[in-house]
């Protein structure tokens, strides 16, 4: 049992790339077996011994840079595709727009009418309408045109 302890100290662990890798080969094995590719499912193996290998590597300080020019590359495209998910998951609830300054991208509830909003990145505060407080506007408009 110390044989296998001592082994495994010595080893790099999981990260995102290998994790990445792995999961890309799984994958991609699917799409070509849906395609009929089979011939193609051996290619798919080399992503797969990639990732282990990367796992049960002993130098870990060169994974670790390996990992992080992934995720400088990966996080980017991670982060977009969240913040489209999100964008068209909870479109109801939220009002998208761009801050004035850094146009970094805000949100605020719909249901509000009138917000004092303050960029976090930036800091520059200004004044936003949702749908509701134009309508609110609107009906104050026609009051006074009646009256």
């Amino acid at each position: 049992m110390k044989w296998l302890k001592n082994f495994l100290a010595t080893k790099s662990s999981v990260d995102e790339f290998s994790l990445f890798l792995i999961g890309f080969a799984f994958v991609a094995s699917i799409f070509l077996m849906i395609l009929r590719l089979n011939g193609y499912i051996i290619f798919t193996w080399i992503f797969i011994l990639l990732g282990y290998w990367r796992i049960f590597s002993k130098n870990r300080i060169a994974r670790e840079k390996e990992n992080q020019v992934f995720l400088k590359v990966f996080y980017p495209v991670k982060s977009f595709f969240v913040r489209w998910y999100r964008k068209f998951t909870i479109k109801d609830d939220y009002k998208y727009f761009d801050c004035e300054s850094c146009s970094s991208q805000l949100r605020i509830p719909r249901s509000a009418k009138n917000v004092k909003v303050t960029c976090p990145k930036c800091k520059h505060s200004f004044i936003k309408r949702t749908m509701m407080g134009k309508m609110e506007n609107l009906i104050k408009q026609g009051k006074k045109k009646s009256e």
